[in-house]
């Protein structure tokens, strides 16, 4: 009897355990979104600096999955896994973490965390009930409504954000343009001179200042971009949510989850960084500058780690329930684009933040099977 006891409390602490897995994963998830927050403020090229994260998140996973399968130790995905991890990861890389990198430049790092997650919530019960047949209950019905309801919010307080380079680790930069100039990160003037390699900038907000009487209709441009660039990232949630989804599927079926970590960024990389030596040849990778490129190598250690650990959690955790514990993000990432980017948080972006934090609280009281 003791030993049945000792043997339950044993399991019930592993499952303690695993609910970290996630936590862990969000917290890297946003130190990489700092990273790449930081070059999308000094303007870096979109397609370059995510197929260098994507690229060296993939390697990663290739190297142990590929020492897994060369010992033996797990087996080669069936080709159905691998079509679906071919159309989910196209969809993740060339639509939507390109869309998320535009918008942390456009409405910044803590509207774009948020607008994803409510992409993400929108979609992922959904998914679940129609992938993973997991239960799609009440508690989550109301969910689907609060992160419409946050959706609406978020859109009505966007703000189009300042593109001049004010961040911290700017400023730290600017303060000694020597140093700066002898390691090869950007610096200011480097960003008004940084050439412009294949980029739609019609976009991009205008950093000039506008006295004129027409200031208020010129201002719904700006207005517009921003609800646009609202609903794009609530796109690339989506996206991700189907990712998410099609990774606990695979896990399901017992394949490695470093196959996931090695397949899903990495043809993201290959086409990244393929389709951009093709179209450009080396004239983007000759405009990065040496900040740039630690920069996107740091985002892509970090979002490897988190991709890994994510992977695992889903293995043990059911898809809505990785969801609710990575709702950390939504206080991260805010906080840290206010402190780091100086980024506004007005009372409308808070209201549709808490929003989204009660429609992922709210769909944890559906009652999951790990």
């Amino acid at each position: 009897m003791n030993s049945h006891s000792r043997s339950a409390s044993a399991s019930q602490n592993v499952s303690r355990w695993f609910l970290l897995l996630p936590l862990f994963s969000s917290i890297f998830y946003v130190i990489s979104y700092v990273c790449m927050r930081q070059l999308a403020q000094t303007q870096a090229d979109v397609v370059l600096s995510v197929g260098i994260r994507e690229g060296i998140t993939g390697l990663g996973g290739a190297f142990v999955f590929a020492w897994l399968f060369g010992t033996g130790r797990v087996p080669f995905p069936k080709l159905k896994y691998l079509l679906a991890f071919t159309c989910t990861s196209l969809a993740l890389q060339l639509l939507g973490n390109i869309y998320q990198q535009q918008s942390f430049e456009v409405i910044g790092m803590g509207m774009t965390t948020a607008s994803c997650w409510t992409g993400q919530l929108l979609l992922t019960p959904i998914l679940g009930w129609f992938i993973l047949r997991e239960k799609l209950t009440f508690p989550l019905l109301l969910s689907l409504l609060l992160a419409f309801a946050a959706l609406l919010f978020l859109t009505s307080g966007a703000e189009v954000q300042n593109s001049s380079p004010t961040s911290i680790l700017n400023t730290a930069v600017a303060d000694s343009t020597s140093t700066a100039d002898s390691t090869g990160m950007t610096t200011t003037a480097e960003l008004t001179d940084r050439p412009q390699i294949g980029k739609q900038t019609e976009n991009r907000p205008s950093t000039e200042t506008k006295t004129d009487d027409t200031s208020a209709k010129k201002d719904f441009p700006k207005r517009f971009t921003a609800i646009k660039f609202v609903l794009l990232s609530a796109a690339a949630g989506f996206i991700m949510a189907a990712s998410n989804c099609v990774i606990r599927w695979m896990n399901q079926a017992g394949n490695s989850p470093f196959f996931a970590v090695m397949f899903l960024p990495g043809i993201g990389g290959v086409f990244l960084l393929g389709g951009d030596l093709l179209t450009n040849g080396t004239a983007t990778w000759q405009a990065f500058s040496s900040g740039d490129f630690l920069y996107s190598a740091l985002a892509g250690l970090t979002n490897m780690t988190a991709f890994v650990v994510l992977t695992f959690s889903l293995r043990f955790l059911s898809a809505v329930r990785v969801c609710v514990i990575m709702i950390s993000q939504l206080a991260l990432a805010p906080l840290a684009g206010c402190l780091i980017f100086r980024e506004p948080l007005n009372a409308v972006i808070l209201l549709g933040i808490l929003m989204v934090i009660a429609g992922i609280l709210v769909s944890a009281l559906s009652p999951q099977k790990e």
